[in-house]
């Protein structure tokens, strides 16, 4: 029989006359001994029928319609991944869909592939890895050194001097046993490299590398001509951006990305990436790219799709620039 329940994050706070039920927004009911039943009842999953038995059907009907209007139910479910360690993840899931479960198993298929496995790569590796993502295509060409450590979560003292896909890789099967990595000890320089990718499906491709420094062009035309999803991400002193997130819908509407359009930086800049970073921004901006690969992975549409979202990390205020095929419109939110 099916049964509904208050989703996780449903919020129930008993006032003196009346029962507050806050979910995305408020719902106030008066209090009685009848209808802290029936929340009991939701609380723990309850046929319609049981609440029939409860108050008469027409309360019923205007509860569950007021509820639905705060998004506050869920059809009842067993979480599967219990004992595991996106267990709790699976609640959080609950915003998107019915079924949590679902959601996991499609991030559990994926397959993504990063390049660069610094400080940007590292902690969307963290993240992804965190979140349940399974099967990963690992590209960079260095090896761990000591000023690694402020940022890059995934090494320690003893990974100096190795190799960072195969320290990545380790940190990966050390949380997840039942994982899928293929690594690449390779420099990148222009889309041809990533040829040694041809013969793999992949899901995503995420760029976090930094040089040379019109890397991310060359990523992007390469995802391009194979009708994969994209997304690059970078930061500097001041400032952090992520995005944008491109797919094959974005490839058909003639979407272009090109960091650098004027010819003469192209044959004069020298690339060179910034020495100073912190932990911190870093985090920011990877974690934040990191969330908007995972809703993309099971299909849910980010904020950076088809956007490239900078931060200032002084007065932390937000740049939108938005991809409409031949013209780019940019607009700032605080």
């Amino acid at each position: 029989m099916k049964k509904i329940q208050f989703k996780d994050s449903v919020m129930v706070l008993e006032l003196l006359d009346d029962v507050l039920i806050s979910h995305q927004k408020a719902l106030k009911i008066n209090k009685s001994d009848t209808i802290m039943k029936v929340i009991d009842l939701l609380k723990k999953g309850t046929a319609v029928e049981e609440l029939r038995n409860c108050i008469p059907n027409d309360d019923v009907v205007n509860l569950i319609e007021k509820l639905n209007a705060i998004n506050a139910l869920i059809e009842s479910w067993e979480n599967k991944y219990k004992n595991q360690h996106v267990e709790r993840q699976l609640f959080y899931w609950e915003q998107y869909d019915d079924n949590p479960n679902m959601l996991q198993n499609k991030l559990e298929d994926c397959r993504v592939a990063i390049i660069g496995l610094g400080g940007v790569g590292g902690v969307v590796l963290q993240n992804l890895v965190a979140a349940g993502v399974k099967n990963y295509i690992l590209v960079d060409y260095d090896k761990v050194e000591l000023h690694n450590l402020n940022r890059q979560y995934t090494y320690n003292l003893e990974s100096v001097g190795k190799l960072k896909t195969s320290e990545s890789k380790g940190y990966i099967e050390q949380i997840s046993k039942d994982s899928n990595v293929i690594t690449f000890n390779e420099q990148i320089l222009s889309h041809k490299d990533l040829n040694i990718l041809n013969d793999f499906p992949i899901d995503i491709i995420v760029n976090a590398a930094d040089q040379p420094f019109n890397i991310s062009e060359e990523i992007y035309l390469y995802c391009k001509k194979r009708n994969i999803p994209f997304i690059t991400g970078g930061l500097g002193i001041y400032s952090g951006s992520f995005g944008p997130l491109l797919d094959r819908y974005s490839y058909e509407k003639q979407i272009a990305f090109e960091t650098v359009n004027d010819p003469l930086i192209k044959k004069y800049y020298s690339g060179s990436p910034v020495k100073g970073s912190i932990g911190t921004t870093n985090s920011i901006i990877s974690s934040l790219m990191a969330h908007n690969i995972i809703l993309y992975l099971i299909e849910k549409k980010p904020f950076a799709y088809e956007k490239q979202v900078s931060l200032n990390f002084n007065n932390l205020s937000f740049d939108i620039r938005v991809f409409e095929g031949e013209k780019n419109e940019k607009s700032t939110y605080s």
